[in-house]
């Protein structure tokens, strides 16, 4: 077939999908005008100074970032991944879904308008957006950290990880209910939550952490897929539930300690044996660490920092030695 012939059949194809007229559908970008309905391709919005006046489908990736576009018009929906960092659009107006992610860092955007699905991730940090109105489905990761979102509206479902985790220095994030919130499909952080109840949320698909939140009811939750971290003094019940286990403040302190322990004997281990091996002889037997508590930890961390500069400075000198 013909190029000619095979872009007219796959104008026609488009317009019987969406119920306009074959002229009104644009294969590229230099095929686009106001008449334009439906844009079968990706497109760039930052050499382009206003959106299209009937344009409501674009089936590819969109880039708004940086852009002089303010509104979004007739536009209802996207194919591919949406991009508005650093945009000047206020509001999404009547666009309805995202067919991949969608990106609204430092974006000026307040309201999502109407929509309603996100098929990929959905990143918020540093966006002016405080609340997710109709949206009801985030297909990956939901990325509340660092964000005014306070209210997630309709939203249902979150197919990836989501992160409600009170603490500034991880990223706040200012959510204080899950509304309608069904299912996530990956991890979750509640850690220093200030969420009180899991609501009407009845599955996690990973890990759940609930240390130091202050979640008093796990309201319908009927399943979380991997391991539930917890404290030792949190009084919720999980036996109700199906879990991949119940691990009590080792997500953090317990785990640090081990970790840290075995990091502490691999790296010397590494160091010393990198030391004979460039002929330096004289490595002293190192002690091996109480490491206790978690200020133990945090003290043999500071002397295990040292002990590396030290065999650092040993390994430089004798290979200076040997090249010598």
């Amino acid at each position: 077939m013909r190029t000619e012939e095979k872009a007219s059949s796959m104008k026609k194809l488009h317009a019987a999908k969406f119920n306009c007229q074959a002229d009104q559908v644009a294969l590229g970008v230099d095929e686009l005008d106001d008449d334009t309905v439906i844009l079968a391709n990706n497109i760039s919005f930052k050499l382009i100074m206003e959106m299209p006046e009937n344009l409501r489908v674009i089936k590819g990736n969109v880039d708004f970032w940086g852009s002089q576009i303010k509104t979004l018009g007739q536009l209802e929906s996207i194919g591919g991944f949406a991009c508005f960092k650093d945009s000047r659009i206020k509001t999404l107006s009547k666009l309805k879904s995202i067919g991949g992610y969608a990106n609204f860092e430092g974006s000026s955007i307040k309201t999502l308008g109407k929509l309603r699905s996100i098929g990929g991730y959905a990143r918020f940090r540093d966006s002016q957006i405080k609340t997710l109105g109709q949206l009801e489905s985030i297909g990956e990761d939901a990325c509340f950290e660092c964000s005014q979102v306070e209210n997630i509206g309709q939203l249902q479902n979150i197919g990836g990880n989501a992160y409600f985790s009170g603490k500034e220095s991880y990223g706040y994030s200012r959510i204080t209910t899950l509304g309608q919130l069904r299912s996530i499909g990956g991890n979750v952080h509640f850690d220093s939550s200030p969420i009180e109840t899991l609501g009407q949320l009845r599955s996690i698909g990973g890990f759940a952490c609930f240390r130091d939140s202050q979640i008093e009811s796990l309201g319908e939750l009927e399943n979380v897929g991997g391991v539930i971290y917890a404290d030792r003094k949190s009084k919720l019940d999980f036996s109700g539930i199906s879990h991949g286990g119940v691990d009590i403040e080792s997500c953090f302190s317990d785990n640090l300690l081990s970790f840290s322990a075995l990091l502490y004997k691999r790296i010397i281990k590494a160091f010393i044996w990198v030391a004979k091996k460039l002929g330096y002889q004289e490595t002293k037997e190192l002690p091996k660490p109480p490491m206790e508590t978690l200020e133990d930890t945090q003290q043999e961390l500071a002397e295990l920092e040292a002990l590396v500069d030290e065999q650092l400075i040993l390994c430089r000198t004798s290979q200076k030695v040997l090249a010598d």
